[in-house]
């Protein structure tokens, strides 16, 4: 996940920042480019696995030409603080856009993962909850083609419940988002994750294992797996195969 998100974060900064600019503005000849799709697409794969992924490696840094050009557009102000990784000053910004266009999920999102980036938790569950309350309120209105699912965003609830080692509600969390979407293979990874937290191993073992059936070509899934079955201490075997399992799917880790 982290390096797909390397790879779109190259992609994004490679194009011009008039580019880079009009495709945080929504300009439809942009946000349909192939390059935009790819970006997209690389950002889903790995917010679909872990909704907190970040590129922590990198620090805030600020070009100030850039900045002065963004800084009286809110939008673009809080979303140039986003990208550069400028989280507190992301979580002050984008509440003062939000104040104009709420129904900007997108945006709320970011500042969902601005307040968790700055361990602001209590504010980033409040923004969870008004970002599904809009999600529902908008799938009473009308029926659509495709289903909206909010999977991952109870599973951003339990990963903030999570980090303050609230199991209880953690789980409680992800089981919703398994009520929203059954195939949704990350939220049974973080069960299990809760109760190897909790030396609830048959539990662990258990989660993975329905992980495991739902996504059988997810290395990292086996590797956890493995992981676990070497704290049972008598089960090296399985845990040599699951190892072994995630070295097939990617060999070269």
């Amino acid at each position: 996940n982290y390096y797909r998100l390397k790879l779109s974060d190259a992609l994004f900064w490679a194009q011009s920042w008039e580019w880079r600019a009009e495709r945080a503005a929504g300009a439809e000849f942009v946000t349909k480019s192939k390059e935009s799709r790819l970006v997209d697409s690389l950002e889903n794969m790995a917010y679909y696995r872990a909704p907190f992924e970040n590129l922590f490696a990198t620090q805030c840094r600020l070009d100030k030409d850039t900045y002065e050009y963004y800084k009286d557009e809110p939008f673009l102000h809080a979303w140039y603080f986003y990208v550069r990784r400028c989280y507190p000053q992301a979580a002050e910004a984008f509440p003062k856009y939000l104040a104009r266009k709420p129904g900007d999920l997108g945006a709320r999102m970011m500042l969902v993962r601005s307040y968790y980036w700055t361990r602001q938790w209590g504010n980033a569950l409040r923004e969870i909850d008004v970002t599904l309350d809009s999600l529902r309120a908008r799938d009473a209105k009308r029926t659509y083609r495709f289903l909206l699912s909010k999977e991952v965003l109870e599973t951003m609830r339990g990963d903030i419940y999570q980090a303050q080692e609230d199991y209880f509600n953690a789980k409680k969390a992800y089981g919703k988002a398994l009520e929203e979407n059954l195939t949704y293979w990350p939220a049974h990874v973080r069960l299990a994750r809760a109760a190897l937290a909790q030396n609830e191993l048959p539990e662990a073992l258990q989660e993975f294992e329905q992980a495991i059936q739902l996504a059988p070509d997810e290395a990292t899934v086996h590797f956890e797996y493995g992981l676990a079955l070497l704290n049972n201490g008598r089960r090296h075997a399985d845990a040599e195969k699951a190892f072994r399992r995630a070295l097939e799917l990617e060999p070269h880790w």
